[in-house]
């Protein structure tokens, strides 16, 4: 915050704390379930499933704004719901008995992560998106404090 242009100021209360939760549980909610997942099922899943959070968002925006033809998403979203099967089931297949239930408890953690990775992406873009929309430098600012607090909580 040394620099004025990022520090938080005129934003309403209401705001203040939308992007003070957007930073805590944004930045240290994913990375901890993140941190989770790589433990638990090791370091293939986890970027397989946050990685499909475009094909998320595409099909939330589509769904919404009705901006594409679904045909025209349709072979991309097939293809990226193969691979996604394929990495886990190939995860899964290989690992021992004993490691399966961890396995899924990685899924599990790196489908939190990407839930939180698109709560964060839909209400971010709603308050930048609002009429009275906070300047980015302070909105940044803002959820640079949240994701500091909730690392000190850590």
């Amino acid at each position: 915050m040394a620099d004025r242009r990022f520090r938080p100021i005129g934003i309403a209360r209401s705001r203040l704390m939308i992007g003070l939760l957007l930073g805590g549980a944004g930045y240290v909610g994913y990375f901890i379930s993140v941190a989770f997942a790589v433990q638990l099922a090791g370091a293939a899943v986890p970027p397989v499933i946050v990685g499909t959070m475009p094909g998320f968002l595409a099909i939330i925006a589509n769904i919404r704004d009705r901006s594409a033809p679904w045909q025209a998403l349709a072979l991309s979203l097939v293809l990226i719901a193969i691979g996604v099967v394929i990495v886990n089931a190939a995860t899964v297949s290989a690992a021992d008995v004993a490691d399966t239930a961890s396995i899924l408890l990685g899924t599990l953690a790196s489908s939190v992560a990407l839930a939180i990775w698109i709560a964060y992406g839909l209400a971010n873009a709603a308050v930048m998106r609002s009429a009275d929309a906070p300047d980015g430098l302070q909105w940044t600012g803002l959820q640079g404090i949240g994701a500091a607090v909730g690392s000190l909580l850590l």
